[in-house]
């Protein structure tokens, strides 16, 4: 259930409001003739402050040391990347569906790699 719910909390505060809220403030800053790039600027603010937001709980779970560090920010950036881009192109839904799933299959498999 934490994940369905991690799920919908995380898209629409990092996608739906950030990631949206950024491409529009540039758009409007930019004007129509860059027509990528409002997106683009969205997508890296909203995947960084994603990649941030999941740090606090690694480090709560596990000694924080760089290396640790670096694999958590690149993989939640990975995420960040594929579900801002999913939600771009889709809408929302997409994107939660997309999260869940994500979320399922990392809890699943995780404890067994990781063991």
């Amino acid at each position: 259930m934490l994940g369905l719910e991690s799920s919908i909390l995380e898209e629409v505060v990092f996608r739906l409001f950030l990631l949206s809220g950024v491409a529009w403030l540039v758009g409007r800053l930019l004007g129509r003739s860059q027509s990528n790039r409002p997106f683009m600027v969205g997508l890296v603010l909203s995947t960084a402050a994603f990649g941030l937001a999941h740090l606090p709980a690694w480090a709560a779970a596990t000694s924080v040391h760089w290396p640790m560090i670096v694999v958590v920010l690149a993989l939640n950036g990975l995420g960040g990347v594929l579900f801002g881009w999913i939600f771009w192109r889709w809408g929302l839904g997409y994107a939660i569906v997309c999260h869940f799933t994500a979320d399922v299959v990392v809890q699943a498999l995780g404890p067994r790699v990781l063991s």
